[in-house]
């Protein structure tokens, strides 16, 4: 297509076949490719719809990526609008790779027959590449010969989700996004990279409908969930003045982010209620603080300050909130600079340690407005010896996919580095109770008081190497060690009193040490030991060999032909649970199953799930296999039964982790139901940032509170209500537009759920009141 218009179609195009009915021939009907420039899409329910295809080289599985691009293409929604059908979204993306976006401009001014929960491009399991057209034969071409892709109108401008565990990646560079409530939404997408873009976030057109998160907007630049592997650098991120509505904005939120070592570097935030917001266990292993998210030479508050620069909190209780404990080094300062004016610098509502390394004769670099509610003993400013230069790594044209040189310079790092991090791991565990944790628990358990002065020398002995379990269980005897004595092992110990659980345990144990010894132990965390040097050296050593292979991974999957034994072999030198998880899918994805069953059941034992890990993990197992038992009997995702989207929806509300997220994906995929995972809210800063309607206030305030999901919805639709504790009992009714009353539920209980069956019900708008003790609560549900 040059020069060309397609407007007011249904399908503008569609790379697939459909039979007599209107069915999509999944088997033989879908493929294809698409070469646009110059051309302008308006007016369509959906401009371009890639249907799943792979392209294989010749007795391989090594897949090609499809040759399709869009170079200066704009992709409009206007008044003119024809409201026949819902539109949802420009570009669909479905199973494919390779598609590539040049310079386009996607754009939503309509008012009428458009989704609240609109997309500009909207990628499932796919690999796609958003980037500036260059108008000049250069390279790397300067800015001003950039013609910057851009997205305007959405709910999301971009949404890149998995439907199960994907080899599919993708890149936005040089992109522009303004006019919406959420840039880019990820969810389970891994290795992403969004380098050098700019996001105006938030609605500036005071008729755009917001997500209602209790009476509230989530606002997002970029909302990473669910993820690992992505690189987020050299981005800007402002509310602009003209942003409407009231709630929370934020520059970048990582959501339950299974982060072996992730940096979040060089981006920019200015005139946010949230600079970057970290929500739940942003770690890959929990009890490890050397892994999670980082954050390195982010600049806040330079033009117009944030509330607060850096949010740390959690999604179901304080003891899941947590990133890195480390912010830079002793060595290295973490580079990051804070607004003037903010409310708070750093917040952290979790339970986990934060340490931050500053540069102490660099302008705004020093931390001093903290706030950890939990303990204020959590977050801990240090000096460091050197500045960060923070020199760019994928930024100002920088490229992810490494040349041969570049990647045989990135083996060698991960290489060195591997044989650093196990050399000193092997020196740790050496030396750990003193090289033998069973026999320093058997001495503890089977001491006898005439014991103590022995055990007490053995004990300082191997300290400062003892860990959580031996102090726990010396803390435990007070049949035999004095409190003096406990306070005195357990200060030699310093780095194991950094970690939450075993300070609470101290605290509250049977027999608790003195309250000014707990004091005087949690002013102790932080001291230097030759155990802390040792971590230390660890941490920096696993960070560096993860980056490269994460930087190798990364490169793999933006290739235009995907290795796949190369790509399984890094997977297995990045290790753990969640490379894992992504090996089993690349067997599955190739109809080896034996391979993908048998990795599968190793996985509890290999890494010793129990309790809550095991439980999440048996959901991820199940679902995946769920969902092969589709595939294997030809139903495909959009014509699942009643039972099966009963079941997803289960998982989707009840489970957690990566089963939660792909139900939720997958049910928004089929169903275009919508999901919205709150931003934890504080009435008197949302006051600051924009007033609320008095009846939403009153309905918060009180406890009333109604959801609708499915919604659209074809099969039933499940009322989630809460009401007042005073008045625990209401009504909910349902009418169509003409205001005629067509179901009523009576409803009891502080909060609950109630079923709507539709099968008979016509398709249509409705709305959905509840009412209780005088209080009502209004909202809308679509009928498909």
């Amino acid at each position: 297509m040059h020069n060309s218009a397609i407007e007011n179609a249904i399908e503008a195009v569609g790379l697939l076949t459909r039979d007599a009915n209107g069915n999509v021939l999944w088997d033989s009907g879908t493929g294809g490719s698409v070469g646009a420039f110059d051309s302008r899409f308006t007016n369509n329910t959906k401009a371009v719809h890639f249907m799943p295809y792979q392209n294989h080289m010749p007795g391989s599985v090594a897949e090609i990526g499809n040759a399709s691009y869009f170079s200066n293409c704009t992709f409009e929604l206007n008044e003119n609008y024809i409201p026949d059908y819902t539109f949802y979204k420009h570009v669909d993306l479905d199973k494919v790779k390779g598609i590539e976006f040049r310079g386009c401009t996607f754009t939503d001014t309509a008012t009428n027959g458009v989704s609240q929960y609109n997309l500009g491009i909207a990628a499932y399991n796919a690999g796609f590449t958003v980037e500036a057209r260059c108008t000049q034969s250069i390279e790397p071409c300067p800015e001003e010969y950039m013609d910057k892709s851009s997205f305007n109108g959405f709910y999301n401008g971009i949404r890149a989700t998995s439907l199960s565990q994907t080899d599919k990646t993708f890149i936005v560079t040089n992109a522009e996004f303004e006019n919406n409530a959420i840039g880019i939404f990820v969810s389970m997408i891994n290795l992403s990279t969004i380098v050098d873009n700019t996001f105006k976030v938030g609605y500036s057109t005071p008729t755009k409908v917001y997500d209602e998160c209790k009476g509230l907007v989530n606002s997002l630049g970029i909302d990473m969930q669910v993820a690992y592997g992505f690189a987020i650098e050299n981005n800007t991120f402002v509310k602009p003045a003209t942003s409407t509505g009231q709630g929370d904005f934020a520059g970048i939120r990582v959501y339950a982010c299974p982060s072996y070592s992730d940096v979040i570097y060089n981006n920019t935030f200015d005139n946010l209620k949230y600079g970057n917001y970290a929500q739940g266990t942003n770690r890959e292993d929990a009890d490890e603080d050397w892994t999670g998210v980082e954050y390195q030479c982010n600049k806040n508050g330079e033009s117009v300050f944030n509330w607060e620069d850096f949010m740390v909190t959690y999604i179901g209780e304080a003891r899941d909130g947590m990133i890195k404990t480390d912010h830079g080094s002793p060595e290295i300062a973490s580079g990051n600079t804070f607004s003037k004016s903010a409310h708070w610098h750093i917040h952290n509502e979790g339970t986990q340690k934060i340490d931050w390394y500053f540069c102490s004769t660099c302008t705004d670099q020093e931390p001093t407005l903290l706030y950890s509610p939990e303990d204020p003993t959590l977050i801990h400013p240090y000096p460091s010896v050197s500045a960060n230069t923070c020199p760019e790594h994928y930024g100002g044209g920088g490229s992810v996919r490494l040349s041969a040189s570049d990647l045989l310079i990135k083996e060698l790092e991960f290489a060195q580095n591997l044989s650093d991090y196990n050399s000193v791991e092997s020196l740790i565990e050496s030396l750990k109770d003193g090289g033998d944790t069973y026999s320093e628990l058997s001495d503890i358990q089977t001491a006898i008081p005439d014991d103590m002065w022995s055990l007490r020398s053995q004990l300082l002995g191997d300290s400062p190497h003892l860990t959580k379990e031996v102090l726990m269980a010396m803390s435990d005897r007070t049949d035999v060690f004095p409190d003096d004595v406990l306070f005195e092992i357990l200060a030699a110990n310093p780095d194991e009193l950094s970690k939450d659980t075993l300070i609470s345990y101290l605290e509250n144990k049977e027999n608790p040490l003195p309250d000014y010894m707990i004091d005087i132990l949690k002013q102790l965390v932080g001291g230097v030991t030759y155990k802390t040097i040792l971590l230390r050296e660890r941490t920096d050593y696993y960070e560096a060999k993860t980056q490269a292979a994460q930087d190798i991974l990364r490169s793999i999957l933006n290739d235009s032909i995907l290795d796949v034994a190369l790509y399984r072999n890094w997977l297995d030198n990045l290790g753990g649970l969640n490379a894992d998880k992504q090996l089993v899918a690349s067997y599955f994805s190739e109809g080896d199953s034996s391979s993908a069953l048998a990795l599968l059941n190793m996985i509890p034992s290999l890494y010793a799930l129990q309790g809550g890990e095991l439980a999440e993990f048996n959901d991820f197992q199940s679902l995946l296999l769920l969902q092969e038992g589709w595939k294997q009997s030809g139903k495909h995702l959009t014509e699942l039964d009643s039972l099966d989207l009963v079941t997803l929806y289960d998982y989707a509300v009840n489970s957690t982790g990566s089963a939660r997220s792909t139900a939720q994906n997958i049910l928004t995929y089929a169903e275009n139901t919508h999901f919205c995972d709150c931003m934890h809210s504080d009435d008197s800063t949302n006051a600051k940032m924009g007033g609320a309607s008095l009846g939403n206030s009153l309905n918060r305030i009180y406890g009333l509170e109604i959801t609708a999901t499915p919604n659209p919805a074809r099969v039933y639709v499940a009322f989630n209500y809460q009401l007042p504790e005073s008045k625990p009992e209401g009504i909910i009714s349902i009418s169509d537009m003409a205001g005629e009353e067509i179901q009523r539920f009576v409803v009891s209980g502080k909060q609950g759920q109630q079923v709507w069956d539709i099968c008979n019900v016509k398709s249509g708008v409705y709305l959905y009141t509840l009412t209780s003790g005088g209080l009502q609560k209004t909202g809308k549900v679509v009928i498909n």
